[in-house]
């Protein structure tokens, strides 16, 4: 193991087993601030608003730290190796379990693969069904549909409307308010929740296949 890969190494089993630290400054901080948040805390106690100083400080550096990790996790693949392959729980100790990595992690990319473009076209979609006013109202046509599909590249502020393009509605061609029945805009998910997603779904489905294929073999 050279130089570089055991300092990472030590860097790495730095970051989990002062993660309790860091929980423990984010919920004092949290309960110091309340409900409604607040300025930092400032403490009566000498020795306490000292813990709280010093916790501050060791959660700036563990940040830094956790930043630098990430970034050479990115950039060196012998690091990948020695860390992503144990939390995954990728062994290959033999030809057999190369095999069975191999064959999973084809199927693994491909099921992730398949789940990134049904996300892509879901979080464009826009369906809206809404009943018509009375005045509007015609025998077997009591309300509309409206299906869209919006082309976002970036965030949209709130006087700009994103394109919208293959538009198709059916009723008149102006709408007046009325009772909205049924609406969906996108992917009711932050781009946090998407990607926590998508990591639980790589990593769950790389032991699935994982099985399925070992069971073949």
């Amino acid at each position: 193991m050279s130089r570089f890969l055991r300092v990472n190494t030590w860097v790495g089993r730095y970051l989990v087993l002062a993660s309790p630290l860091v929980l423990a400054v984010v919920v004092w901080g949290a309960i110091a601030a309340g409900v409604e948040g607040g300025p930092p805390p400032r403490f009566a106690s000498g020795a306490v608003q000292w813990a709280w100083d010093l916790l501050g400080i060791h959660l700036l550096a563990w940040l830094a730290l956790l930043l630098y990790f990430f970034v050479v996790l990115v950039v060196s693949s012998a690091l990948r190796d020695a860390v992503l392959t144990r939390l995954a729980g990728i062994r290959e100790r033999d030809e057999r379990e190369e095999l069975i990595v191999g064959q999973a992690a084809r199927a693994s990319w491909l099921s992730t693969l398949a789940l990134l473009v049904f996300l892509l076209l879901l979080s464009g979609l826009q369906v809206q069904v809404r009943e018509l006013p009375a005045h509007l109202q015609k025998p077997g046509a009591r309300g509309s549909v409206s299906i869209g599909y919006v082309i976002q590249l970036q965030p949209v502020s709130s006087d700009r409307q994103p394109a919208v393009v293959n538009r198709t509605e059916t009723g008149p061609s102006v709408l007046e308010p009325g009772d909205v029945r049924f609406s969906f805009s996108g992917v009711p998910l932050s781009s946090s929740a998407l990607l926590l997603i998508l990591l639980c779904w790589h990593v769950l489905s790389f032991h699935l296949f994982s099985r399925r294929v070992s069971g073949r073999c």
